[in-house]
């Protein structure tokens, strides 16, 4: 049976990652699928770090050709100069061309059978008795499609949410990166401090192309924060120069109140199923497309797409991530009020056996609850903490 090229089962708004994993996971239940990207190229602009969690790739059987190194060796450095190196056994990320892994994502998406537009903004998204209509905009004319239903995948962007009544995530990161050529080696560094990252942290992050990515992500002034960064880079040796063209974003730390609505549902940023802790979101995200495929799959077969039934996708994305959010949410709400000394503190305890072999235990690139609880019950890391907790109680 031919189809109208304007007409689809399902429209995935964004060819990002988690777009193009949904619409292949659509696609692979034999469900007609169209993903629109309004940029001409998918993979650019490129708004991430490149970090993705070695289980991501194992779980979810990610295409490999955009690995380009590994991430096995961290050492954080606190405000007051103090430093802690871990080095795991085997690697706990993969570093990835991000451009080379969203493009594949979208080769994988195609060849299972989705369509691909490229160029397309949507512009309107109105949700009716018998489907939903889109309104598209592409080389300055406006046309339209309409789809039975629709994911969102357009990363850090909540207009269509509030219109739908799923409100915008409550808190989000300044997030300001640059990528340069550089010959550095070493491991990956992390640097704390509410002079180098307010209520957050910054990284230099080797690639394994030749090239440095190095940021800022903090709860505000992120730009003036990336300045000073650089400026601290540039006096350590790791850069050289002052002038680094950079980028900035908006990362979401906290779920949308919903994610559904008739005929909707958000997945990745576009929902705010990020990790709380370091704001990384490709696996969450990864995880909820695939879960939102598999709920748009099954109401279609039972030809129910109302909000009743599509809450389903809701429930079980929160039963997989939401113990994790929870816990990661509030230590990053206490973790925001630690002072440079307290942060200083807690890098030099790490630096003791006893939570050295703690860490190789627990620690998982994406999940970080039993980590977080592991560390709070040692006396020193809870007494801290008690008074980061009293602290974000005060007014001011």
């Amino acid at each position: 049976m031919s189809r109208a090229p304007d007409t689809a089962q399902v429209c995935v708004v964004g060819g990002g990652p988690v777009g193009c994993f949904a619409a292949y996971h659509l696609a692979q239940a034999g469900i007609d699928v169209m993903v629109l990207e309004e940029h001409p190229v998918v993979g650019q602009p490129v708004d991430c770090s490149g970090v993705i969690g070695a289980e991501a790739f194992e779980t979810l059987q990610l295409p490999r050709d955009s690995v380009t190194g590994a991430l096995q060796d961290l050492e954080l450095m606190s405000p007051l100069g103090s430093k802690v190196r871990y080095g795991a056994t085997r690697p706990l990320a993969y570093l990835v061309n991000r451009a080379r892994f969203d493009q594949s994502l979208a080769a994988l998406a195609q060849q299972a059978g989705a369509r691909l537009r490229t160029g397309v903004a949507v512009s309107s998204l109105s949700p009716e008795a018998d489907g939903v209509r889109l309104g598209l905009r592409t080389e300055g004319a406006e046309t339209h499609c309409r789809a039975r239903a629709v994911v969102l995948a357009n990363g850090p962007r909540y207009r269509f949410q509030d219109q739908l009544g799923m409100g915008r995530p409550r808190r989000v990161l300044q997030t300001v990166q640059a990528d340069v050529p550089a010959a550095y080696q070493g491991p990956t560094k992390v640097f704390f401090g509410r002079s180098v990252a307010p209520g957050s942290f910054a990284w230099f992050l080797p690639t394994g192309e030749g090239r440095v990515k190095f940021g800022v992500s903090a709860t505000a002034a992120a730009v003036p924060a990336f300045h000073c960064y650089v400026s601290a880079l540039i006096e350590r040796g790791l850069l050289a120069g002052n002038s680094v063209p950079s980028r900035g974003w908006l990362i979401p730390i906290e779920p949308l109140r919903r994610t559904f609505s008739e005929r909707v549902l958000a997945a990745g940023d576009a929902a705010g199923q990020t990790k709380p802790t370091t704001g990384g979101g490709l696996y969450y995200g990864l995880l909820a497309a695939r879960i939102a495929a598999e709920t748009l799959a099954e109401a279609l077969r039972a030809g129910d797409l109302s909000a009743r039934r599509l809450a389903g996708y809701e429930r079980r994305w929160r039963a997989v991530l939401g113990p994790e959010l929870r816990t990661a949410l509030f230590f990053r709400t206490v973790a925001e009020h630690l002072t440079d000394s307290e942060l200083d503190c807690l890098i030099r305890l790490a630096c003791h056996e006893r939570v050295m072999r703690l860490l190789r235990r627990r620690i998982r690139f994406d999940w970080h609850r039993d980590l977080i609880v592991g560390l709070v019950r040692r006396p020193q890391v809870a007494a801290t903490f008690l008074r980061a907790v009293v602290r974000s109680c005060l007014p001011g």
